[in-house]
């Protein structure tokens, strides 16, 4: 019986160490693009936050790409392009409360909605006509 309750404690614990270990683990966030253009996008301050992610990658229109988010005390922020160098969009990301956090600051010609999973680019047409970027 005393081995018994020991599993038992040990298995409890074991638990306990995954849940913790789960709180604080790394999260997931998906980048789509429904703009017109293709984008690029310039990981300029902590972009080791992002690591799935280059510090310079561009998505093609309708393509998609997923990384980790990995620190729980800074933000990265990014920079969104066309193929013309023409600033379009600039924001970051974090975490809060053990769920990603994206912040948008600005955009010219461009529009974006984001919740803790996705953020989606499409143009200002298809947001007035949805008042969202996603499907």
């Amino acid at each position: 019986m005393h081995a018994l309750k020991q599993r038992v404690i040990l298995s409890t614990f074991i638990s306990l160490l995954s849940l913790s270990a789960h709180a604080t683990s790394d999260l997931d966030i998906t980048i789509i693009n429904h703009f017109n253009k293709p984008l690029n996008f310039f990981l300029h301050i902590n972009p080791d936050i992002l690591p799935n992610l280059s510090e310079h990658f561009s998505l093609p229109v309708n393509g998609e790409i997923n990384t980790k988010i990995i620190d729980q005390e800074h933000r990265a922020y990014v920079r969104v392009k066309d193929d013309n160098a023409n600033d379009l969009a600039y924001w970051s990301i974090g975490i809060e409360n053990n769920k990603s956090k994206i912040n948008g600051y600005i955009s010219k010609g461009i529009a974006y909605s984001w919740n803790t999973q996705k953020i989606v680019f499409c143009t200002p047409e298809a947001y007035k006509q949805k008042n969202t970027c996603f499907n």
